[in-house]
Formats: C-alpha cells, structure tokens, sequence
C-alpha cells in the first residue's frame, strides 16, 4: 500500500519483487501493469518493478485510490505468469494534518 499527497510530483514510489527458481534467461522476470491505471498516470520498469508516478496530472482527486494489477511474467518457453495489486491511495491536501516543525516551543512575552 502506498499513500501519495494530492499534488505529488513524478517519481518512484515502490517497487515490486517477484521470484523465480529457474534459472538463466528462463529465471529472469518482466513486469508490467496490465490493469488499473486507465489514465495512465504510473508506470512501471519492466525489468527492475520499479513503479513512478510519471503523470501527476493525471490522478483524479475524485477518484482517491487506485488498485494496479502487476503482472510478473518469466521467461521460460510456457511464460508462467503471476499477479499482484498494488494499492495507492490519494490524500486529499485538506485533509493532511498540520504538524508543527518542533514538539516544544519557547517564548518570552514583555510587559510594557
């Protein structure tokens, strides 16, 4: 699961892992996003499953989570193929609680 601010700017925000136990060109692993992502705003590198945020956008602040399917597919001759979801919720920038930049304040007040 990932939580992304509303206004974010493109850039990595997770990457996915899968495993194989061939080995050689049969053991290697190609990643891609085969559903979820209708405006196209993440992608993914299909070799390391690095997914970015490349169209900012894009993202619908009406539609504030997304559910992206990933696939793993290896390279063997029968291309045995596994899925995940990767969720990503939008935070809606009102909706982020103010912080204060130190737990503790000092101030002297004078009196005139």
């Amino acid at each position: 699961n990932v939580s992304l601010k509303e206004g974010a700017s493109r850039g990595p925000l997770v990457t996915v892992a899968a495993t194989d136990s061939d080995s050689g060109r049969f053991g290697s692993l190609t990643y891609s996003i085969s559903s979820g992502n209708p405006s196209r705003a993440f992608s993914i590198n299909s070799q390391t499953g690095e997914i970015t945020l490349t169209r900012p956008d894009a993202l619908n602040p009406r539609s504030p989570s997304y559910k992206l399917n990933v696939s793993a597919v290896d390279g063997g001759g029968l291309k045995s193929s596994q899925d995940a979801q990767v969720h990503i919720s939008l935070l809606d920038s009102s909706s982020v609680p103010v912080q204060f930049q130190s737990a503790r304040y000092d101030m002297a007040i004078r009196e005139d």
